[in-house]
């Protein structure tokens, strides 16, 4: 199993996975402590939850394995929730597909320990989400995404990510799928704050950014050049447009906070 551990500089770890980056969430959401994906998961969870003194905040994120009928990876993701719902560790999901729906039940189960769930929407505009993410749900299937998880009582709302220059970091799009993320009864909404590949992945990235933004090409190679991350040149202004519109329809830009239960005393 791969084991995203959180940066000591709080940047994204980040990979191109099928069509897209996988991000380190505790980089966006700080009580994250740990990032875990499906690759061998039954052999290594176990340890990695041991490794983790309390229990604290686990990030779940599938995409790509989930995008498959394969009964093996099913059979993991089961064990994966189950696991975790015994160890009575706190969850929270990331995903960009439709499929997280065939886990309401496992997902129910998890509120008990605490569980909210993050639906990726990197754009409103569906001609860019094809080429970002080609075969992925659209726009509005995402937004539905999230209305069906809360309307089955599970705390879901909508993670803008990924964020990348020159592509999707735009006032515009922050004002649309915030306020349609609202009108879905997304519980909460927050924002990628800075994109990153990790070392190894630059190549893989680089080929897809070639393939579908040809244009943009030398700007990210540039970019990448010295260092894993960039950080949009409208980071200020995006930040302001995020917390004003968010506050202009009343939704919130954090989930639920994570209380631990108390422990009973002895004495």
């Amino acid at each position: 199993m791969k084991i995203l551990t959180p940066a000591e500089d709080n940047i994204i770890y980040a990979k191109w996975s099928l069509n897209f980056p996988q991000v380190n969430y505790s980089e966006i959401y700080p009580a994250v402590k740990s990032n875990i994906t499906f690759a061998d998961i039954e052999e290594n969870l176990k340890k990695e939850l041991k490794r983790l003194k309390s229990k604290e905040i686990i990030s779940l994120g599938f995409d790509s394995e989930i995008f498959s009928d394969d009964e093996t990876i099913t059979k993991k993701i089961v064990n994966v929730f189950t696991i975790l719902r015994q160890s009575g560790f706190p969850l929270m999901v990331a995903s960009s597909v439709d499929s997280v729906l065939q886990f309401m039940d496992l997902l129910k189960l998890q509120t008990k320990n605490y569980c909210q769930v993050f639906i990726k929407i990197p754009s409103f505009d569906n001609s860019i989400l094809q080429v970002m993410q080609p075969g992925f749900p659209l726009f509005e299937q995402r937004l539905n995404i999230v209305k069906t998880l809360n309307d089955n009582n599970i705390s879901a709302g909508v993670l803008i990510s990924p964020v990348m220059p020159r592509i999707n970091d735009s006032s515009e799009n922050f004002k649309n799928i915030i306020e349609a993320s609202a009108k879905h009864s997304a519980k909460f909404i927050m924002y990628q704050k800075l994109f990153s590949v990790a070392g190894g992945a630059k190549e893989n990235f680089l080929r897809n950014i070639e393939l579908r933004f040809p244009h943009l090409y030398d700007y990210y190679n540039v970019e990448l050049l010295a260092k894993d991350y960039i950080k949009s040149q409208s980071f200020m202004e995006l930040t302001n447009v995020f917390v004003r519109t968010a506050g202009q329809f009343g939704i919130s830009t954090r989930p639920e906070e994570y209380r631990p239960p108390k422990q009973l005393s002895l004495f």
